[in-house]
């Protein structure tokens, strides 16, 4: 019985162990981490144009950032900006989104080293583009 125990013990510890370390590698930000999903917004907007803004902030890798159509075509956007500390990344794109069949805008942000792929929508109001 006593080995019976002992066995149980010992498998338990190890368990929080591997735990531990797994916790401690993930939040010392020594590992690649996945970019959390987008902040999007409207910056400006009158009858015929929409200004949107997607930030990606603290990332590594460093992710590819993207705006896409609700038919995943993606879209003309200006030069990113990006600063980097600590290994971490944030990005902000903008995008000005003229006349066009579709409300719905996606900005996507792909870090192939690590599989990750990671988006958020936003709806424009009204009649405003179509």
């Amino acid at each position: 019985m006593f080995s019976s125990v002992f066995k149980t013990k010992t498998l338990q510890l190890l368990f929080l162990c591997l735990f531990l370390l797994t916790v401690t590698a993930v939040t010392t930000g020594h590992e690649n981490g996945a970019a959390p999903k987008p902040f999007v917004g409207i910056l400006n907007i009158t009858q015929y144009r929409v200004q949107l803004k997607c930030e990606v902030r603290g990332a590594a890798p460093k992710p590819r950032v993207e705006w896409r159509d609700s038919d995943g075509n993606i879209l003309h956007a200006e030069e990113p900006q990006v600063s980097h500390r600590d290994g971490r990344y944030d990005i902000t794109l903008l995008t000005t989104v003229t006349r066009t069949n579709t409300n719905l805008f996606h900005c996507v942000a792909t870090q192939e080293e690590i599989g990750h792929v990671t988006e958020e929508e936003i709806h424009v109001p009204g009649e405003t583009l179509i």
